[in-house]
């Protein structure tokens, strides 16, 4: 298993980079041909959603489909990829991003009985939501 930071990934769904475009899919291609699997850990799924958002100004729709490709494509490991399911379903039909949804969701398997968020929109999507003060 190998680990990818944001920045192969952007570059391989992007295809913005001709150099590093090209590195990033025969690295990600071949690892999957390999029978190997490539680890994306939660803080790269984050900053995924975030760069795809901002710098690249694509619609939630888009960023909804990256992911739901990348959660179901064998050659993509995550931990817990429960909670980024879960994640990825708050996020999808919510008014708050991805990673507000990733962390609320780690917070409940945490076993936390609230989320100290001073985002409003995060305390309003779960009854546990907990604005500090």
């Amino acid at each position: 298993m190998i680990g990818v930071d944001t920045n192969v990934l952007v570059r391989y769904i992007v295809q913005d980079d001709p150099e590093q475009s090209r590195a990033a899919t025969s690295l990600i291609e071949g690892t999957a041909e390999r029978g190997d699997t490539i680890f994306v850990s939660p803080p790269v799924l984050c900053e995924l959603t975030w760069v795809l958002a901002r710098a690249y100004r694509q619609e939630k729709e888009d960023i909804l489909r990256v992911l739901d490709t990348l959660v179901h494509l064998r050659a993509f490991a995550f931990e817990r990829q429960d909670l980024v399911l879960r994640a990825l379903e708050a996020y999808r039909g919510g008014a708050t991003g991805f990673a507000d949804q990733l962390i609320a969701q780690y917070a409940w398997a945490a076993d936390c009985t609230a989320l100290a968020t001073f985002d409003e929109a995060l305390a309003a999507a779960d009854p546990r939501g907990l604005r500090p003060g």
